[in-house]
């Protein structure tokens, strides 16, 4: 089947998130000397997926979530002394790092040659733009959804709807969109009513499953 619109996830589908988090929570943790302890990551972890969880149902705001993470995960481990300014410092590492899955440049490259290319993303919108840009993905992409300028997350219907609208000439029929999560990526997509495709995971509610970008080769046309 031939697709027109393709809209990509960002973290751990184009990007190795979990490699760009280890980097930037190194320096930073290593910026106020804190052991950077595999109790910490644990915990940091756990707090971390919980609040973006609670966002992806509209429960807290993403103001929430990066104002509390950190400070919970401190609270819960007994540390102490660390500046307010620690998110806003540990989102200008993340921006640094721009490491992408494999073949995401070349793949999105390729694919950009037949068919629109849009992000949409549940991050942090000058976290992502710098990465974008970083990483040689951005001219590749006709427009970027990112919740924050949406007003609303993935994958609420109005944030699906949203991207619905500001797509010219968009036909549900006829775009996919590839992610990670089902809760998130897959779910937006049937909340929409179009095709999904999850990449390093299972999920019933997809229409494919890949373990690499390359995959979507023999998928898109």
């Amino acid at each position: 089947m031939h697709y027109q619109d393709l809209l990509f996830d960002l973290d751990e589908t184009l990007f190795d998130f979990k490699a760009c988090e280890q980097r930037a929570l190194h320096v930073i943790f290593e910026r106020y000397n804190i052991e950077f302890t595999k109790e910490l990551m644990e915990c940091y972890s756990r707090i971390n997926h919980h609040m973006w969880h609670e966002y992806e149902f509209g429960n807290v705001t993403r103001e929430e979530v990066l104002d509390k993470r950190f400070r919970l995960t401190f609270q819960e481990l007994g540390i102490k002394g660390i500046a307010d300014s620690f998110e806003e410092e540990y989102q200008d590492e993340l921006a640094n790092g721009a490491m992408m899955k494999e073949g995401a440049l070349e793949v999105v490259k390729h694919l950009s040659e037949n068919h629109r290319l849009y992000v949409v993303s549940n991050g942090v919108a000058t976290t992502q733009y710098a990465r974008l840009h970083a990483s040689g993905l951005y001219p590749f992409f006709e427009a970027y959804f990112i919740s924050e300028e949406v007003g609303y997350q993935k994958p609420q219907i109005e944030f699906m709807e949203y991207v619905n609208a500001h797509i010219p000439g968009f036909d549900q029929s006829a775009a996919l969109l590839i992610g990670d999560s089902e809760a998130s990526d897959i779910q937006g997509a049937v909340n929409l009513g179009i095709h999904s495709c999850i990449i390093g995971g299972k999920s019933a509610l997809a229409t494919y499953e890949i373990s690499r970008l390359d995959e979507l080769f023999d998928i898109v046309d």
